[in-house]
Order: structure tokens, then sequence, then C-alpha cells
């Protein structure tokens, strides 16, 4: 039995392996890694939803440990990956970083995207299986920074986003969990947002519009989940 819960962001990774790299950042199927054929699939949804090409400077909000940036950054003519966790960015770097064109730094994402000095050489972002565990101001925040300050992104996805609107079909499917926290960050699957009021929001923090994926059925968590990536213009 694991002695801490998956939702203690800044101690569970430590219980873990150092290399255990998709477990810290909780890509397990009940408790087992996922396989590569997802993790590629994953990779291949997030260069297609961006449309990344080698002239990108790619921001990476709440990069975890790196080792999803990781496989995108041969697409990308940099990368700059951010997260609060010490430990997180600890094993990013010595595991990922490529400086200079691959950074890592540790910080809060809402106040990094506020204070970044050079917000417009980035054209790229991603959010990608964590901003369901920021409340809805600081997600507002951090849309709205992101679409105000870093003018040269046109494409922010948010991925891997826990669909509200399928939180019944997952506790059916899964009769072992009794109930869901669909309004609490903290919880183990964070807040869950239907891609209705998500899309609104993003509207509301200044996007133009918004495009809706998902992958196929059998890939990790993809039944449950979706991509939203939000457009500029």
């Amino acid at each position: 039995m694991e002695s801490l819960p998956k939702s203690d962001y800044n101690e569970y990774p430590k219980s873990l392996a150092r290399d255990d790299f998709w477990g810290q950042v909780r890509r397990t199927i009940n408790g087992r890694r996922i396989s590569e054929a997802d993790v590629q699939r994953i990779v291949e949804g997030i260069r297609g939803a961006l449309r990344l090409t080698r002239d990108d400077l790619l921001l990476d909000l709440a990069c975890g440990n790196g080792a999803l940036s990781s496989r995108l950054f041969g697409d990308c003519r940099a990368v700059l990956g951010v997260d609060l966790s010490e430990y997180l960015i600890e094993v990013a770097q010595e595991n990922f970083a490529d400086p200079p064109d691959y950074v890592f730094l540790v910080g809060d994402v809402v106040e990094y995207v506020r204070t970044e000095q050079r917000p417009e050489r980035f054209t790229k972002a991603l959010c990608y299986g964590s901003m369901m565990f920021l409340d809805g101001d600081q997600l507002a925040a951090m849309l709205r920074e992101v679409h105000a300050r870093f003018t040269s992104v046109d494409r922010l996805m948010l991925g891997n986003v826990p669909d509200r609107d399928r939180a019944q079909q997952f506790l059916a499917d899964n009769p072992n969990i009794a109930s869901l926290e669909l309004d609490n960050p903290r919880a183990q699957a964070g807040m869950w947002w239907s891609v209705e009021d998500l899309s609104a929001l993003a509207l509301e923090c200044g996007w133009e519009s918004a495009e809706v994926s998902r992958l196929a059925p059998d890939v990790f968590n993809a039944r449950y989940r979706y991509d939203l990536t939000l457009l500029r213009g």
C-alpha cells in the first residue's frame, strides 16, 4: 500500500524510484507504467495539436520531470519547462536538460507567466495533465496572462483534461471508486471540466477559439479525458 497519496504532488514522487518518470507524474494504470505505444500516441497527439515546427520555442507549463517534453524537444528550436516541484525539476535537470536550448525552472506557473521577462520569444505553449490541479481562479489567471503577455504563442494546449460529462461513466466503469470530487483541484484527478465550460473560460480570457481532440479509446485514460487547444486569431 502506498504511504503517500498520489494527490501529494510534492512528496509522492519521492516515494518512487528516481527513474520512474511516468509514475512520478502519475501516468500509470493501477500503479503500472503506461506502455511505450501509449506514450508515442500521446506525443503524436501533442505534435498534431500544436503543429510544432523546428522554428518553435515551446513553453511547458507544470512540466513535471520533463519526461514528456523530452519527446518533443527534437521537434522544436528550444523548450523551457516550469514546475513548482523542486524534486521533479531536479529529476528533469539530471535526465533531460540540454542547455541552453532545453532548460527547466522551479516556479509557480501562474507567477511565472505574470513575470517572465521575455514572453514574446515563445511561439507554442503546453500544459499537459496538470491544469486540473489549478483552481478556477488560478487557471483563469494563467490563461489570461499567456494570451495577454505571450503574444507570439498562437496555440496553447491543455492536455489530458478530465471530462466532467463522462464522470458518471467513469464511476460506472470503476465500481471500486465510490465517488469523485469533481470540483477539488487537490483530489487525485484534480478538477473535472466539461468541454463547454473550459472553452467558455478560455474565450473569457481572450482566446479566440478552441479545438477539441481525443486520443483513441484504448489509450491510457482517453475514454474519460480530452485535449483542448486554444487558438489566437
